[in-house]
C-alpha cells in the first residue's frame, strides 16, 4: 500500500452539507451581500438569517451564531473571500455571478468541485490534530500547511482523479464505481493527478484479490465522506451507498478532456513566497471561474442539444433579463460627462432597492433585488479597476451615469470610449450584440461634440475561446477594440489601427 505524503495528511474539507442545497446557499450567499464591505459582520447577518429563516439559528452562549458556522461554506467555495485574510467581507465575482443569475448552482458547484485543489490558500493553518501526527512521525511542520504540501510534492484535484479513475475502469470493464474504502486506501496516497494509473493499478489487483483487506486511514474517514457529500450535488457524480460513480448519460469523451485539461500543471495554483500574499492569491485565482469550465459545466448540467430554460430550483434569485436595464429617455445627443467617481461606493446605485429593508429583500429573492445589486456590482468593479489603470496613466476619466461607462482622454489628446459588459457563457453573444450598438451610439454622439470619432472599446470580464469569430468580428469588421478580464489580469484585442492600445491594461 502507497503511503500518504505525510502523516494525518486528509482531504479536508467543510463538513456543514446543510448549506450545499440551491435554497440555503443562495439566501446564505444574498444576506452576506448585504452586509458586504463591513468588518466584523457576524451580528447583523446572524439577525437577518434568523429574521428571514434562512437557516437555523445555530444558537451559541444564549445567542444566534449561524454565521459563524457557514460562512465557511462560502469560503471553501471560493464565494467569498476568508474574512481571515480580508477584514471586510468581500464577494468574488464567482459568487457575484451566482446572486446575478448568471451560474446556476450546479453550475457553480460543479466548476468549483472540478478546480478545487490542495495546496490551496484557504487551508493554510496547521491544526492542533495535524501537528500532533507530524510530531509523532518526526517531521517538522512550518507554520503554513501550503507549505507543507509543496515541500512533500503534493498538486492534487482529488474530484479529477476520482472521475479520471472511474472513466478508466469502465475502460477496463471493471465496476464503475468507488467505495469510501477504495479511496481512503488507494486514492487518497496519490500526490499528483498525473500519477492516477497507480491507484488504477492498485483497485484492479485489490478486485482480483480473494483476501479482503481492512479499512486504512481512518482518521481520513469523515473527510472523504464530507467529499462524496460534495460532489454528490456536481452534475457529474452520482453517489450511493457510500460508492461513487459517474452520473449516467454523460458524454465520456467530453469527461476525458476535462480530465485531461484539469490535470495539465498549468491548471493549478501555486503558492507565491509571501504566505500571506499566497493566501489572498488563492481567492483571486479561485474566486474567478474560467469561460472554460463555465461552457462545459453549463453543458453538462443541462446536457447537450437542449432548449435553455431556467430550472427555478437553481436560479434562486431568478435569471437575467434584459429588462433589468432600463435606458433613460433620451433628448439630446450631447453626453452628459462628468468626471469619474472614485469615492463612489460600490453597488451604491442599487442601494435604495435594499438597504431600507434588507430583511425584505432577503425574503423576496425571487424580486431580483439581490440578483440587480450583484450584477451591478459586477459591472461597477470591473469599470472601477479599468478607470484606476487610466487614471494611472495620467489620462482624464469621464463617466455618464446614464449612458457611457467610461471615455478616456490621454495627454496626446487620443480619446477612447469604452463600454463594459459583464458576461456568462450563456448570454456572451446578446451581450456582445448589446454592446455593439451602444458603443457605436456614444461614439457617434461624442463626434458631434468634438467633431472627431473616439476609439471604440468594448470590455468583458470573461476571455473568448481563441476560435471565437466575435474578435474579427469586432476588430475588424467593426473596428471595434475588445479588453477580456482574465484571472491572471487582461487579455486585448486591439482594431487594425488602434493608437490607445498601447495604453490599454495587461
Amino acid at each position: 500500500m502507497k503511503p500518504l505524503p505525510y502523516s494525518g495528511y486528509s482531504w479536508n474539507f467543510n463538513q456543514h452539507a446543510i448549506a450545499l442545497n440551491p435554497k440555503h446557499l443562495y439566501g446564505l450567499l444574498a444576506a452576506a451581500s448585504l452586509a458586504e464591505g463591513q468588518e466584523r459582520p457576524g451580528p447583523s447577518i446572524n439577525k437577518l438569517l434568523a429574521e428571514t429563516g434562512v437557516l437555523t439559528e445555530n444558537i451559541r452562549n444564549g445567542k444566534s451564531d449561524a454565521w459563524r458556522d457557514y460562512q465557511q461554506v462560502l469560503s471553501e467555495l471560493g464565494l467569498i473571500y476568508s474574512v481571515k485574510i480580508k477584514k471586510e467581507l468581500t464577494l468574488t465575482p464567482a459568487g457575484q455571478m451566482l446572486l446575478a443569475g448568471d451560474l446556476g448552482f450546479s453550475e457553480v458547484i460543479t466548476a468549483q468541485a472540478l478546480r478545487y485543489q490542495y495546496p490551496n490558500g484557504f487551508k493554510s493553518d496547521v491544526q492542533a490534530k495535524l501537528k500532533s501526527s507530524l510530531s509523532e512521525s518526526g517531521t517538522q511542520f512550518p507554520e503554513h500547511l501550503f507549505s507543507l504540501q509543496m515541500e512533500k510534492g503534493l498538486l492534487i484535484k482529488p474530484a479529477i482523479l476520482i472521475l479520471r479513475v472511474l472513466l478508466s475502469l469502465e475502460d477496463a470493464a471493471s465496476d464503475g464505481a468507488l467505495g469510501l474504502d477504495d479511496c481512503l486506501e488507494y486514492l487518497l496516497p496519490i500526490q499528483k493527478n498525473s500519477d492516477w494509473q497507480e491507484a488504477l493499478t492498485e483497485i484492479l489487483a485489490s478486485r482480483r484479490a480473494i483476501e479482503k483487506k481492512k479499512p486504512v486511514n481512518p482518521h481520513a474517514r469523515r473527510n472523504l465522506q464530507d467529499w462524496f457529500k460534495f460532489l454528490n450535488r456536481t452534475c457529474i457524480f452520482e453517489v450511493q451507498n457510500q460508492r461513487i460513480s459517474i452520473a449516467r448519460g454523460l458524454d465520456r469523451a467530453s469527461l476525458k478532456k476535462i480530465c485531461t485539461d484539469c490535470e495539465d500543471p498549468k491548471s493549478f495554483w501555486l503558492p507565491t513566497k509571501s504566505n500571506e500574499a499566497s493566501k489572498l492569491s488563492w481567492f483571486d485565482y479561485f474566486g474567478v471561474i474560467p469561460f472554460n469550465l463555465e461552457v462545459l459545466a453549463g453543458s453538462l448540467c443541462l446536457g447537450s442539444g437542449q432548449v435553455y430554460a431556467p430550472d427555478p430550483k437553481e436560479f434562486i434569485g431568478g435569471v437575467e433579463n434584459l429588462e433589468d436595464e432600463p435606458g433613460p429617455a433620451i433628448s439630446t445627443a450631447i453626453i452628459n460627462l462628468q468626471s469619474f467617481s472614485f469615492s463612489k461606493k460600490i453597488g451604491s446605485a442599487q442601494d435604495s432597492e435594499w438597504r431600507h429593508d434588507p430583511a425584505s429583500a432577503l425574503r423576496s429573492l425571487q424580486q431580483g433585488i439581490i440578483r440587480r445589486k450583484a450584477k451591478h456590482s459586477l459591472h461597477e468593479e470591473m469599470v472601477r479597476d479599468l478607470a484606476t489603470c487610466f487614471k494611472n496613466q495620467g489620462a482624464k476619466v469621464f463617466d455618464d451615469p446614464n449612458s457611457v461607462d467610461l471615455l478616456v482622454t490621454w495627454p496626446t489628446g487620443l480619446e477612447s470610449v469604452i463600454e463594459v459588459k459583464t458576461v456568462n457563457a450563456r448570454n456572451i453573444s446578446q451581450r456582445l450584440r448589446l454592446a455593439v450598438g451602444q458603443i457605436e451610439e456614444y461614439s457617434y454622439r461624442r463626434s458631434l461634440e468634438v467633431k472627431k470619432l473616439p476609439e471604440k472599446i468594448i470590455a468583458i470580464n470573461a476571455e473568448l475561446p481563441e476560435a471565437s469569430w466575435q474578435k474579427a468580428y469586432l476588430g475588424k469588421h467593426m473596428e471595434i477594440g475588445l479588453i477580456a478580464k482574465v484571472p491572471q489580469g487582461y487579455k486585448n484585442w486591439p482594431q487594425e489601427g488602434s493608437k490607445s492600445y498601447q495604453y490599454w491594461p495587461k
